[in-house]
This record gives C-alpha cells, sequence and structure tokens, in this order.
C-alpha cells in the first residue's frame, strides 16, 4: 500500500460500500478501483460481486485473482472474502454451471 493509512482505505472503502448498497454503481466503481490500485483487497471482493452480478461474469476474473493472490498474503480479511467468494462458486465463472447465473 502506499501513502494512505489503512484507516484511510477503510474509510473510503465504506463510502463506496453504501454507494454500492445505494445502487449507485459508477461512483462506487470510481473508488473501488482507486482501492484497487491501493492493493486494499475488500475493493477486489466488490470489484468482482459487481462484475459477477451486473456485467459479464468472466469480467470479475482479473478481480478474484487479485483477491486469492492477496489471500496468500497474512492478510485474514482477503482470505475470508476469498472463501466467500469460492463459497458463491463465482470461482467457476465461464464453466457450463455458472452459464445461467446472475
Amino acid at each position: 500500500m502506499t501513502a494512505q493509512t489503512k484507516q484511510d482505505l477503510a474509510a473510503i472503502y465504506q463510502r463506496a460500500d453504501a454507494l454500492y448498497d445505494n445502487k449507485q454503481f459508477q461512483a462506487a466503481l470510481a473508488m473501488l478501483r482507486s482501492l484497487a490500485d491501493e492493493e486494499y483487497p475488500p475493493a477486489y471482493f466488490l470489484l468482482a460481486s459487481y462484475y459477477f452480478y451486473h456485467e459479464d461474469q468472466k469480467d470479475a476474473l482479473p478481480w478474484l485473482r487479485l483477491l486469492e493472490a492477496a489471500a496468500t498474503r497474512p492478510d485474514a480479511d482477503a482470505c475470508f472474502r476469498c472463501f466467500h467468494a469460492y463459497r458463491m462458486n463465482w470461482a467457476l465463472i465461464g464453466s457450463p454451471q455458472t452459464q445461467n447465473i446472475g
């Protein structure tokens, strides 16, 4: 992570999450992409979620790969979110089982 503290990133994430919940996707996505640039794993998860449920599911894959990479480091939050993504079968994107999901 660069100059911003974890607390700063968490505050930005909370605002982005609130925008996302209110279906203000474009504003949320802009904030989430800036957080992803800061290598903030929760942003990877929410970006993957957006693309999985609202766009082409295959566009979620790059965000899932970043989340998986973050989960290999000692980051409990990234591990939990990665587990959650697998639990929701996002890892099956593009397989015949997920062609009709979303």
